[in-house]
């Protein structure tokens, strides 16, 4: 059973770490927006997304190995 909750976790992880790629991606195309309120709004969301979903990551990290150790 522990190792199927591993693999919930490590699929989970590596959807969010997709995520998180896109939030990035999000975050450097905002260089090309001209309107500096937008374009400074749009980093500013993309830059909490990417805060939230590295603590998200980092805990389901910590929860992962700890699922391990059970073993």
């Amino acid at each position: 059973m522990t190792n199927e909750y591993t693999l919930y976790i490590e699929g989970l992880m590596n959807a969010l770490r997709t995520a998180e790629s896109e939030e990035k991606k999000r975050y450097n195309n905002a260089i090309d927006i001209e309107d500096m309120a937008e374009a400074t709004s749009v980093t500013i969301d993309a830059r909490g997304k990417i805060l939230k979903l590295r603590k998200w990551i980092e805990q389901l990290q910590s929860m992962h190995n700890e699922i391990k150790n059970i073993r």
